[in-house]
């Protein structure tokens, strides 16, 4: 109804405009001035309807450029042979002062011939750069949507190879206390089941609170200690505001994992892995750091599970600055900063 109410005022104000023109610019009279403005809007009208439609079948893009031209040029001058006759039989049928406005419409021959092909190339020149800047918007939303199927299918292959990677070493572990401590080995057993139930019912989700995540990175410390026994300890300091916090899912166990391998694995005395987390400048800090051995094989470079990371990171939030690995007074930290969205 708007739109309606919307055309019918742009009509009037046209039909206004172009009396007062004929009116009091060329000097004819009243009822002369009401007929040629009335028709040359519904002319235009007509135009506007039709060219939408023409543009569609002869496209620029696919048109040799001369026959392009030509057939506009002619439906312009059609255009404007419409507009001639049309104001001249109504006038005529009418008997309204016939004689003068003839004389008026023989001289004004070659003024309305440029004003009709003037407006039909303006609205057909419009209409093309409307048609194209749909196409083009379009082009972007299509570009955009499958560059975010992209980016999720990434995030997902890249979530999904922390699982096995996890999994052959728990299986590794597990099948050397079998002929070590067969009680244990049940016992990891039972928590790697448990783990990768919880791990399992939340795969397909992106995003999880970072609660959440440490729970989950405590199902795989236990798992962890049942291995390793008292070789390690974890210290964490957790702010209560980023509990809440929404954060990429499984992002925490592979940076504990890297933790242990490189900070455990070699420690020939008890380790002692520091877990910090807070809120800062709209980011949540993590940081994770453990004992940094000279013969360490964590020398070589990044795991990876802090590659993974990296990659999933800089997917996520479109930034390769997330995360930061520093080698310092006999520890290995990595810090990684995760954008709080608000909703």
């Amino acid at each position: 109804m708007k739109l309606v109410l919307k055309l019918i005022l742009a009509f009037v104000f046209g039909t206004a405009i172009i009396f007062l023109v004929f009116h009091f610019g060329l000097k004819q009279n009243f009822v002369h001035s009401l007929i040629e403005a009335v028709l040359l809007l519904s002319i235009v009208s007509m135009i506007v309807s039709a060219s939408k439609y023409q543009v569609k079948f002869i496209q620029f893009e696919k048109q040799n450029l001369f026959n392009f031209f030509i057939s506009h040029f002619f439906a312009g001058i059609l255009i404007s042979i419409v507009w001639h006759f049309i104001p001249l039989m109504v006038v005529s049928l009418l008997s309204i002062n016939t004689n003068s406005y003839q004389a008026f419409h023989t001289d004004s021959i070659w003024l309305r011939c440029f004003i009709g092909l003037s407006i039909y190339l303006s609205i057909t020149s419009l209409n093309y750069l409307l048609i194209y800047y749909d196409r083009y918007t379009e082009k972007i939303k299509n570009e955009t949507e499958l560059k975010g199927l992209i980016t999720e299918a990434e995030l997902k292959q890249l979530k999904f190879q922390i699982n096995p990677h996890f999994i052959f070493n728990s299986l590794n572990s597990i099948a050397a206390l079998t002929t070590i401590d067969a009680d244990k080995a049940r016992e990891m057993t039972l928590k790697l089941s448990d783990f990768m139930r919880y791990t399992l019912s939340n795969n397909l989700k992106q995003e999880s609170s970072f609660a959440d995540e440490i729970n989950n990175v405590h199902k795989y410390l236990d798992i962890e200690k049942i291995r390793f026994g008292d070789k390690f300890e974890v210290v964490e300091n957790i702010s209560e505001n980023s509990l809440k916090i929404e954060v990429p899912n499984m992002v925490l166990q592979p940076l504990f994992e890297n933790a242990i391998k490189f900070g455990v694995y070699d420690s020939l005395e008890k380790s002692k892995i520091y877990f910090d987390a807070f809120v800062k400048n709209e980011y949540l800090n993590i940081s994770i750091s453990n004992n940094l051995e000279s013969t360490s094989t964590s020398n070589k470079g990044e795991g990876i599970g802090l590659i993974n990371i990296r990659d999933r990171l800089k997917l996520k939030y479109n930034d390769p600055n997330l995360i930061k690995i520093e080698k310092n007074s006999g520890r290995f930290i990595v810090k990684i900063f995760i954008p709080i969205t608000r909703n």
